[in-house]
């Protein structure tokens, strides 16, 4: 055989090329799989180490910042993580201003007059493939967190139901549904009187969508059904009768659905998913309850419902308001001084006929009407220096709801376009052969300059609700009605007195006064609305809480 014939022969014999390849394919995977291999470690060791910061950075802000190296190691030790070096531990001053870019909201200072503390740590990984390419048998993993004290308020803004006499709350609660849910007195006090944590509803939302171990933004963030929201409350509540009554509310209670964050904003507080039970966002059932209904109906709600009062007749109640969710939470968590609060608008219609007791003049037919601006409220400080309860506490700038109350009539089919104005026409209040008698009445209440309220520790503690008013704020709006209402009569024939007319007329309206504001009032605050007044509270004060900052 020539030399050229065996070549030739080599060249076109291709048994074991594939043993060949796949040799090499093999060395490459290897080689991919060790890399692969080097990349999760360091990965998980990276976020392994980056939780580690944190915890220590909100481990020193709960002790003393001058003794910080101590709780690192005791928080290395208790996570068997005695691998992990401290690299920096750095006192200082961290702003919280969005006017400062990020990087310079924190600067080094002494333990003394620190607020914050910045912790570095360092961890040596094995490596198996990058061993071999590199010559280092270890990679460093670094992580950097800054924790900083904050003190921080929780705070609210709505009129609150403080008269539970009378089936009223339950006839609005109802009409709220669109059902009867046949909740007496003593019921509407239990759910007005418990108190619960909305931290504690989200667990509750939590459990049942899934999402536990999610921070609390995003348990705030999802959407609920309003039965959900109406069983995670009973779940919360800690009561079996709260938790009774709300089971049997829930299956008869559908529409939109809505988020605990239209409600409440947790804050700072929102990117944790640990529950702080030493320090509840608190917050009454019968609150929650309206609210829920109110936001069930969307964007506004409106009822309409026939009353039974003594001393009337034919008397009907209309309602319509705007969940206060559409320009911001009415209740919320902050450090900031610029985070504004904001109850809702609202309308109220009512009309009664009532008897005067004269045979020329034997009824009156009355409408009243009341609209309603939204009230502010904002913190204006927060006091935590002193360690006695009378004087740390919580300053809020509150402007109360403004408005008109007038004696008249609206077109009660426009009630819940909030965005038209509603005319107010003269009433006709009573119509005989011989006569025509109209009245009218306007009561604007403005003084909506911020007024300073208080709330000290013990206050806090206490779930004390505290009224502003405006400056022009009545007692009495049917009353104060009565006295300026503009009488007028026209005469269809011969033989009738207008000032007999007008005085029967007057004397009326002062007497029916005290009934309308007690039918009036009561519907307002069942509601959550109020006209001239806010109502705030502070339900929550956390003095030097540790937050991760950076």
């Amino acid at each position: 055989m020539t030399k050229p014939s065996l070549l030739h022969r080599l060249h076109r014999d291709q048994a074991g090329v594939s043993t060949v390849l796949l040799a090499g394919a093999f060395t490459a995977l290897i080689g991919a799989s060790a890399f692969a291999i080097d990349l999760g470690s360091l990965y998980l060791a990276d976020r392994k180490l980056q939780g580690l910061a944190d915890s220590a950075a909100m481990a020193i802000g709960e002790n003393d910042f001058a003794d910080g190296s101590s709780a690192v190691q005791a928080l290395l030790v208790k996570n068997s993580s005695t691998d992990a070096r401290v690299v920096k531990l750095i006192p200082g001053k961290y702003t919280a201003d969005p006017a400062i870019a990020p990087a310079q909201r924190f600067q080094p200072g002494s333990a003394e007059t620190a607020n914050a503390m910045k912790v570095a740590l360092e961890l040596d990984v094995p490596l198996t493939f990058g061993a071999f390419m590199t010559g280092n048998k270890t990679a460093k993993v670094h992580a950097e967190a800054i924790a900083s004290r904050r003190n921080l308020a929780a705070y609210s803004i709505g009129t609150r139901l403080t008269n539970v006499g009378g089936n009223l709350p339950n006839q609005i609660l109802s009409a709220l549904a669109g059902t009867n849910l046949n909740l007496s007195s003593s019921d509407i006090t239990l759910l007005s009187g418990t108190q619960l944590d909305l931290f504690g509803v989200a667990d509750a939302i939590a459990a049942d969508k899934g999402l536990v171990g999610q921070n609390y933004n995003t348990i705030f963030a999802q959407k609920v059904e309003p039965a959900e929201f109406l069983a995670a409350i009973g779940k919360s509540s800690g009561d079996p009768t709260v938790a009774n009554l709300l089971d049997g509310i829930a299956p008869q209670i559908s529409g939109s659905e809505f988020s605990l964050a239209q409600l409440a904003n947790p804050g700072e507080l929102g990117s944790s998913d640990l529950r702080d039970i030493k320090n509840p966002l608190r917050i009454d059932v019968y609150t929650l309850l309206r609210t829920t209904l109110q936001m069930s109906q969307g964007a506004t709600w409106k009822i309409s419902l026939s009353l039974s009062v003594p001393g009337l007749a034919a008397t009907s109640l209309r309602m319509a308001g705007t969940n206060s969710t559409q320009r911001s939470p009415f209740m919320t968590v902050t450090a900031a001084k610029n985070v504004v609060l904001h109850s809702s608008s609202s309308r109220v219609y009512l009309e009664t006929t009532v008897g005067t007791g004269a045979a020329l003049l034997p009824s009156l037919k009355v409408p009243f009407y009341l609209e309603t601006a939204p009230g502010d409220a904002r913190m204006t400080a927060i006091t935590c220096a002193s360690g006695d309860a009378d004087v740390d506490g919580v300053t809020l700038g509150v402007k109360p709801s403004i408005g008109k109350a007038a004696l008249g009539t609206v077109n009660v089919a426009n009630l819940d376009d909030f965005s038209q104005d509603l005319p107010i026409a003269p009433a006709e209040l009573a119509k005989a052969l011989l006569f025509k008698l109209e009245g009218s009445a306007v009561l604007s209440l403005g003084g909506n300059s911020e007024q300073a309220v208080f709330f000290s520790k013990n206050e806090i503690a206490a779930s004390t609700v505290k009224s502003v008013f405006t400056s022009d704020a009545v007692s009495s709006l049917a009353g104060s009605l009565a006295k300026k209402v503009n009488l007028t009569v026209t005469l269809l024939g011969l033989g009738v007195t207008p000032s007999l007319l007008t005085t029967i007329a007057g004397t009326t309206l002062g007497t029916i006064a005290p009934t309308i504001d007690s039918v009036l009032f009561q519907a307002m605050r069942s509601t959550g609305v109020g006209l001239g007044v806010a109502d705030v509270s502070v339900d929550r004060l956390s003095c030097g809480i540790p937050l991760l900052v950076g």
